[in-house]
């Protein structure tokens, strides 16, 4: 094989003021940070080798420049940096230091070199100017979705996202900023429902990036006190979840039966099949319980039709409507709704906006109010005569957690722990004690608020110190280890071992103390 030559030849060469301390690229390799000894970091655009403008220089051309009295426009995004953020300096002397660029370039950890300090971790900043919420919410779509489709991490920029709403004095403008937020990164992955075929439900509960989108959308909505958007995010993700676990756990007992010949079926193979149904027993009463409220609603919404006044759930507030109208509950559409929607509405775009406003916002637009109220007439008329109507009622689904009925103990655990960045308030909290556990929805022992306890070793999952985790993004709690039933000499593999480090929403688990673990 003959072998090739290669030659190295300078090509151009760049100065920069100050002393280099490292050199590192982000953003797919699209921007390269030059990072100095003095602790200011200097971005190129990796296309023509230009710096990134800072804002200082944008600031400085608004000022003097009449063409900058409106608010800074970039003609394309490629990072927050094009928005008008900025790499902040590190430290003010020139003290040796380590540090890391957050996935995204939304930050830098950083601390100085051999200082019995924690971290910090420092934001890009945004100079004070006239804001445009518009762009802002902009950048954060574009950076979520590169999250998305590069398989990184986004919890540095739900770090930004969080600093920047707290920045925001005006009520109106944080609420602007979910919304639009949430919206702009619904459309940047390019996910419309409407566009599939009858097997939408799977491609739901299967497109990776949706599960980043949600998680997104469930954070946003706590942020801005969205509860119907952020009940249908948590809807949808536990779905991924209880149909991954049913899935994961029919095919482990299939192929253990298929190995073996019955005759060879021993007690350890009966042990492992009962384990994996065990553990589904949760997942699959809160998918029932999640059915059951559904239609729970429907038949208060049919009662409330009369006395809208005298109902906690309505038209504007029901959790039920818009998964049904959004096609996300259905695996062949009601052919009402179909109907209705291709006769009114032939634009895309039109129908990405209705789309928006019922699986991103939770809000039924006015378009879609007959249909909604047809809905409504099509479930009284088909079951005001069943018998089941009285157990329906008052059957018991306060466990869930979802819906403006049963939010009453959660809104005023939140009250009287407002303000508190740590401890996490729990987000299933059912009682002072009690919380449900966000991967195998049983209820455990778990007080609220709860305190983080540490890290277990890297390979060393399990530490019998924590018996309970909690979610770093949504406030989730679980279990460290499975509850098993019966005693087995051998690990056993159950669905919920995919999960170990990450919760359902995406984000990293971390163990939480021993004083709240359940007895």
């Amino acid at each position: 094989m003959r072998e090739k030559l290669f030659s190295l030849s300078l090509q151009d060469k760049l100065t920069v003021p100050g002393r280099l301390k490292a050199v590192h690229t982000a953003i797919s390799g699209s921007i390269v940070l030059l990072i100095n000894e003095d602790s200011t970091i200097i971005p190129f655009d990796r296309t023509n080798w230009s710096i990134i403008a800072q804002d200082s220089q944008i600031g400085a051309n608004m000022e003097t420049d009449p063409g900058y009295a409106q608010p800074f426009r970039p003609k394309s995004i490629n990072s927050l940096l094009d928005c008008g953020f900025q790499l902040p300096r590190l430290q003010a002397d020139s003290a040796p230091f380590l540090f890391a660029i957050s996935p995204n370039l939304t930050g830098v950890v950083h601390v100085k070199a051999g200082a019995n300090e924690t971290p910090f971790f420092s934001v890009v900043k945004r100079p004070p100017r006239e804001l445009d919420v518009k762009l802002l919410s902009l950048a954060f779509s574009h950076t979520h979705a590169h999250a998305c489709y590069s398989n990184t991490s986004s919890d540095d920029l739900m770090a930004l996202i969080q600093a920047e709403y707290d920045n925001l004095a005006d009520v109106t403008q944080k609420q602007l900023l979910v919304q639009t937020t949430i919206a702009e990164s619904h459309s940047s992955i390019n996910f419309h429902l409407n566009t599939f075929n009858k097997e939408s439900v799977d491609k739901l509960l299967s497109n990776p990036p949706l599960q980043k989108l949600l998680s997104l959308q469930l954070t946003m909505s706590d942020l801005g006190h969205r509860n119907v958007s952020g009940d249908i995010a948590w809807i949808v993700l536990s779905l991924r979840s209880t149909s991954f676990g049913i899935m994961f756990s029919l095919s482990s007992i299939y192929r253990q039966m298929s190995k073996k010949k019955a005759i060879d079926d021993n007690m350890e193979d009966s042990i492992n099949r009962a384990e994996c149904i065990i553990l589904l027993v949760g997942s699959v009463k809160w998918f029932i319980d999640l059915l059951i409220y559904l239609n729970q609603e429907l038949l208060q919404l049919s009662y409330a039709k009369t006395n809208p006044e005298q109902s906690i759930i309505t038209v504007e507030n029901s959790v039920v409507l818009p998964l049904l109208l959004s096609k996300v509950f259905l695996r062949e559409c009601d052919d009402y709704i179909t109907k209705e929607l291709s006769s009114k509405w032939t634009d895309r775009a039109k129908l990405l906006q209705l789309e928006q406003q019922l699986f991103c916002s939770g809000e039924v637009p006015a378009e879609l109010l007959p249909v909604a109220y047809t809905i409504i007439d099509r479930f009284s008329a088909n079951n005001h005569r069943d018998p089941r109507l009285s157990a329906l009622y008052f059957y018991d689904s306060r466990w869930l957690n979802v819906g403006a009925a049963h939010r009453e103990y959660y809104d005023k655990h939140a009250e009287q722990n407002a303000g508190q960045s740590e401890p996490t308030k729990v987000r299933l909290q059912y009682s002072a004690t009690e919380a449900t556990d966000a991967l195998r929805k049983v209820l455990i022992s778990c007080k609220s608020p709860i305190q983080s306890g540490g890290t277990t070793p890297m390979g060393r999952y399990f530490n019998s110190t924590y018996k309970l985790k909690k979610c770093v993004r949504c406030r989730s709690v679980s279990l460290v280890s499975d509850p098993l039933v019966f005693d087995s000499a051998r690990a056993i593999g159950l669905w919920t071992m995919v999960f170990q480090r990450n919760c359902i929403c995406g984000s990293a688990w971390v163990n939480c103390g021993s004083d709240d673990s359940p007895k």
